[in-house]
């Protein structure tokens, strides 16, 4: 499988998707299953990590609306790499899609990423 999973932090409360080259659709269904198994339906944030090149394959939109619909409410993702190609897709579906993507931004790095979901969980005790 062309994604990694795992914790990202000790307290289980961030996921952090690794997108390496070549991954497929198979791969992000199965990734989004061990997710929920792991989660047990606790809140949580993703940071998904694309690597340069990581491109996802073809019909993303769609395929990335339906992931965002399935999440729980309060799920946040922080989308980190993958360059311009990435941060214009981002760009693109929270325009098109504005009413989902409210917990959707983009981080320049992992530990902005970090630091961001840990100002989002300050900010909601």
């Amino acid at each position: 499988m062309n994604i990694a999973i795992s914790w990202d932090d000790e307290a289980h409360t961030i996921i952090r998707f690794d997108y390496h080259q070549g991954w497929t659709w198979d791969d992000f269904s199965e990734a989004a299953r061990i997710v929920n198994e792991m989660v047990g339906g606790r809140p949580y944030h993703l940071i998904a990590n694309f690597d340069p090149g990581a491109f996802p394959p073809m019909g993303a939109l769609g395929r990335f609306k339906t992931a965002q619909e399935s999440l729980p409410e309060q799920t946040v993702v922080i989308v980190v790499g993958g360059g311009l190609f990435i941060n214009t897709l981002v760009a693109a579906f929270s325009r098109v899609y504005r009413a989902i993507s409210k917990n959707l931004m983009v981080a320049g790095s992992l530990e902005e990423a970090r630091a961001k979901s840990a100002d989002l969980r300050r900010q909601s005790l």
